[in-house]
């Protein structure tokens, strides 16, 4: 299909194919559903999920001015896990130049970055 040889790095058959691999599929539906809750486009049930650095502060800070979230305390090594906590570790990693775009924008964007990251030429933040 791609008359890549037998031995070849499945990195850059995915990228031939524009496909993108489950677990980078699983980090881009995190973003959308971040990028979804921070233009308040997610279920009422969702609101208090998490919570946005301006709001947790009556005062400015670095973070505050750059929408990024507050990340939840942890005790355990399992907490990191948690919905709460990962989601927003990632959303916090992603570039400020395209967390504010509309969301078809911001989907191809970081389709663009997942699918160069697969020849090592753009390293993909993973959590």
């Amino acid at each position: 299909m791609t008359f890549n040889k037998f031995d070849a790095h499945s990195n850059s058959i995915f990228q031939k194919l524009i496909i993108i691999k489950f677990p980078d599929l699983v980090y881009l539906y995190t973003a959308l559903f971040m990028h979804d809750y921070h233009i308040e486009n997610v279920p009422v049930s969702f609101n208090s999920y998490f919570i946005q650095f301006n709001k947790k502060h009556n005062y400015n800070t670095r973070l505050a001015t750059i929408s990024s979230y507050s990340l939840p305390k942890i005790r355990t090594n399992y907490g990191k896990f948690n919905k709460n906590y990962s989601d927003v570790k990632f959303w916090n990693s992603i570039d400020e130049s395209i967390r504010n775009l509309n969301k078809t924008k911001f989907e191809d964007i970081l389709c663009k970055i997942i699918l160069d990251s697969y020849d090592g030429s753009v390293q993909f933040l993973r959590h």
